[in-house]
């Protein structure tokens, strides 16, 4: 009988669980060390990029979500608001940092897949920060032509809302997060190192893969919802905006460490 409860208390559900948690931890705790003494960084700082995305994600599904702050977080999502511009100005600083950054590498000699590489994600993000301002438009207030005005779902200066294309963006999304994710893998290739995405920002592209998941189920919702259904649709609509300013953020955070990263290499070979 006695053997038996010692069996019975060695393999305690509380106690198994905990013994998981602990070894979660522990792999955090290492994870955000090594990624200190990589890039260079505080440990704060690795935990304030670990952190980041869950918070953002969270703190806006409650304000969108709770009813005396649902119109507040609804507004900031709307064209020329905060979440807007933050998104333009990641990616305009982002791709700028990220073009001076690839002909930087070019004239060091680094083999031309590094820094093209950089190239073409630089003026991926300023074509982003265009599309985010309709080129402009919001600011300037010049008239979308006719041309694009009759092939356009929100009769603006953008190619994302062409019809055909409008209501499809989480694709672009989607692929952002997986790139994301293939990169981190990447870590392991000496050949590609130099472009690998830090896998400290895992959690990045987690939140964002989150959001994509919830946008490809919500879409196939049929078109007589009940209220319940619509609102969390519409929610999670309106958070596409805040997920697009965590992709701006995530790809400067990418080049800001991978720049260290680059810049320590380059002082060891001198």
């Amino acid at each position: 009988m006695s053997c038996n409860i010692d069996l019975a208390a060695s393999i305690n559900p509380n106690k198994i669980r905990n013994t998981q948690v602990n070894s979660l931890l522990i792999g955090i705790r290492n994870h955000l060390e090594n990624a200190s003494r990589v890039y260079g960084i505080s440990s704060t700082t690795s935990w304030i990029i670990l952190a980041t995305p869950y918070l953002i994600l969270g703190v806006f599904f409650f304000l969108i979500s709770y009813p005396p702050t649902q119109d507040f977080a609804a507004l900031m999502t709307f064209p020329n608001y905060p979440i807007e511009w933050v998104t333009f100005t990641a990616c305009v600083i982002g791709g700028i940092f990220s073009c001076k950054l690839a002909f930087r590498l070019k004239r060091s000699g680094e083999r031309r897949l590094i820094w093209i590489f950089y190239l073409l994600f630089g003026i991926g993000l300023l074509w982003t920060a265009g599309e985010t301002s309709a080129w402009g438009q919001q600011v300037l207030g010049y008239h979308t032509p006719h041309w694009m005005r009759i092939r356009n779902a929100q009769r603006q200066m953008t190619l994302h809302n062409l019809y055909g294309w409008q209501g499809r963006n989480h694709w672009l999304r989607t692929v952002f997060a997986l790139g994301g994710l293939i990169g981190i893998s990447l870590q392991r290739n000496p050949r590609y190192r130099k472009i690998a995405a830090p896998a400290i920002l895992f959690s990045w592209f987690l939140v964002i893969a989150f959001k994509c998941g919830l946008d490809f189920w919500t879409k196939s919702f049929p078109p007589d919802l009940e209220w319940h259904w619509a609102m969390f649709q519409w929610i999670v609509n309106r958070t596409s905006k805040v997920v697009k300013m965590v992709i701006g953020i995530a790809a400067c955070l990418y080049l800001w460490l991978n720049a260290r990263l680059i810049r320590g290499h380059l002082e060891e070979a001198v």
